[in-house]
């Protein structure tokens, strides 16, 4: 005579089948809410790189002054608002022009100084400034 079993083991079929449609809902769900939070999340980093290779650029525009007349440079930078891609790196040029500042304003003075402004942008549009003086 066999003998009838009282406890079970195991899981049903139907049980399987629903757990993983639950936890397929819920991936779905967590997937939509963190993966824009992931994508947002790298954007600081990509402006990181950016801004640091724009004063990379700066560095080098830096370090070619030290030993060149102001004037060389300037003519080394480019023109104004224009792409420049050289052996200071790749940037957009907004301002490379001699300035005399008078009483905190700025103003132009082509030739008639020793100061330079150099204005320069990337391709995201960060922009940095430094003003070269003898």
């Amino acid at each position: 005579m066999k003998r009838a079993r009282h406890g079970k083991r195991g899981f049903t079929l139907l049980e399987v089948i629903v757990t993983l449609t639950v936890a397929a809902v819920l991936a779905t769900v967590l997937l939509v809410f963190l993966g824009h939070a992931v994508r947002r999340s790298a954007a600081p980093a990509v402006q990181l790189a950016d801004v640091y290779s724009l004063q990379t650029v700066m560095e080098n525009i830096r370090y070619d002054a030290l030993s060149n007349s102001l004037t060389a440079v300037s003519a080394r930078v480019g023109n104004e608002e224009s792409e420049a891609d050289n052996a200071y790196g790749r940037y957009r040029v907004i301002q490379n022009r001699f300035i005399s500042l008078d009483a905190g304003a700025e103003a132009a003075a082509p030739g008639t100084t020793n100061v330079l402004k150099v204005t320069i942008a990337n391709a995201a549009g960060a922009r940095l400034s430094l003003l070269f003086a003898r």
